[in-house]
């Protein structure tokens, strides 16, 4: 399932987004476990540039993050707290 794609610029500043959700360039899966290493690897295949990964706490809080930016000083792979 989906949990997050497309943000309203307030609502993605309020939960602390930097933008590739406001211009639909972004999408949070739930996902996890190995079905969670395959979409990475799918993910880095198909030229995804950010990917965020949360695999920690509650299995239906676990998700990974995908965008196409391909610019800024932003890390390409990085954890949630």
């Amino acid at each position: 399932p989906i949990n997050s794609a497309a943000r309203c610029k307030e609502y993605d500043e309020s939960i602390g987004g930097a933008g590739p959700h406001q211009t639909g360039r972004a999408v949070d899966i739930r996902i996890s476990g190995e079905q969670a290493f395959e979409l990475i690897r799918l993910a880095t295949a198909y030229g995804m540039r950010g990917i965020g990964v949360k695999q920690h706490g509650e299995h239906s809080s676990r998700f990974i993050h995908l965008d196409d930016l391909d610019h800024g000083t932003r890390p390409w792979v990085w954890t949630y707290p």
